[in-house]
């Protein structure tokens, strides 16, 4: 069964982090593999061990899917280097939730979204906006031991294994270098 829910667009919890923080989020959060294939491995290697498996961003997860890997969540956007992505088969997936992010800043108001989706596996969360600061998010709420990929561009596909000191680093960054508000949209 598929649930679509749209989340309001009203009233957002809105992180918004400084510049300088976002230059320095452009350098790989874990392990870089250089090859597809070779992150594919370690993925299908990482859900044989029962790990969650989280894909951000369109590429990333369309890599995932056409080798046969469904992730539990995947957070995308419609876009590729900011231009529109291949269309992304809904079907592998239970849940479809929607939201807004704007570029640059973290909804809080996801957290929930991606709750649901970990807790229901497999499941999609559409951005309407961009998903890229999302891997922060998702990983504080992610599972000890699960894996989030992401693409580091013109590099390859970078791999965050969550643990409790990377949860605890990206939780601090949210808190302490940037400024939050309520936002209307």
């Amino acid at each position: 069964m598929r649930e679509n829910t749209l989340s309001s667009f009203h009233n957002q919890n809105v992180v918004t982090l400084k510049r300088s923080i976002r230059e320095k989020l452009k350098r790989p959060l874990g392990k870089i593999f250089y090859s597809v294939d070779d992150a594919i491995k370690h993925g299908k290697f990482m859900r044989n061990q029962k790990h969650a498996l989280i894909t951000v961003g369109d590429r990333t997860t369309i890599n995932f899917i056409s080798n046969n890997l469904i992730p539990d969540l995947t957070i995308i956007d419609g876009l590729e280097m900011r231009k529109p992505a291949p269309k992304i088969s809904l079907s592998p997936f239970k849940n479809v939730f929607y939201s807004k992010n704007h570029a640059g800043t973290i909804n809080l108001n996801i957290t929930s979204l991606i709750q649901q989706g970990l807790e229901n596996p497999p499941s999609m969360i559409y951005i309407d906006g961009e998903e890229d600061l999302l891997t922060l998010l998702v990983s504080i709420k992610a599972p000890l031991g699960s894996c989030v990929f992401y693409g580091q561009p013109k590099k390859g596909l970078v791999c965050i294994q969550i643990n409790q000191k990377n949860k605890s680093d990206f939780e601090l960054l949210i808190k302490t270098r940037s400024s939050t508000k309520s936002k209307k949209t």
